[in-house]
């Protein structure tokens, strides 16, 4: 009768383990990863600095924080990405306007050729305090433009923790 008793007990505990560790481990997986667009899974990689995701046609998404340095408003940066983007050889195909965490933001959507294929490349950013979080999102212009909706609505939603 003992034995049966510790069975039960051990059959008990066992089961109370296994249900602590699935809440804690779904737990962790709701809150641990930011938010990433549809489609795309978050990867961990030492040269990322800050969030990576990838999506099965290999368009990238990152986000990550910078040091707002010279502290500047929002147009300066903007201003300034354009005359960096256009002086590097990319087109502006669009300018957006977003808000992120109720802070202004804006985006420069860009394409340049690499070879044979024509790029399109996403690159955002909004001020939060002393920092400046920059996004961005790059890919082949043809599956660039199958997401591109998911990813301009998603400037409002990225964050980099």
């Amino acid at each position: 009768m003992k034995a049966a008793i510790k069975i039960s007990q051990w059959k008990k505990s066992f089961a109370s383990a296994i249900l602590v560790g699935l809440v804690l481990l779904l737990g962790s997986c709701a809150s641990s990863h930011p938010w990433v667009p549809a489609g795309f899974a978050v990867y961990h990689d030492l040269k990322c600095n800050g969030v990576c995701a990838v999506n099965p046609e290999g368009i990238t998404w990152r986000v990550h924080q910078d040091k707002d340095q010279p502290k500047a408003d929002i147009h300066f940066w903007k201003e300034a990405m354009q005359k960096r983007m256009t002086g590097a050889g990319y087109r502006i195909l669009d300018s957006i306007s977003f808000t992120n965490n109720a802070e202004p933001g804006w985006a420069l959507v860009l394409t340049a050729p690499l070879g044979q294929v024509d790029y399109t490349y996403l690159v955002g950013a909004v001020i939060h305090g002393h920092e400046l979080t920059v996004i961005e999102a790059a890919g082949t212009s043809t599956d660039f433009a199958k997401h591109r909706e998911n990813m301009v609505a998603g400037l409002s939603k990225a964050t980099s923790n």
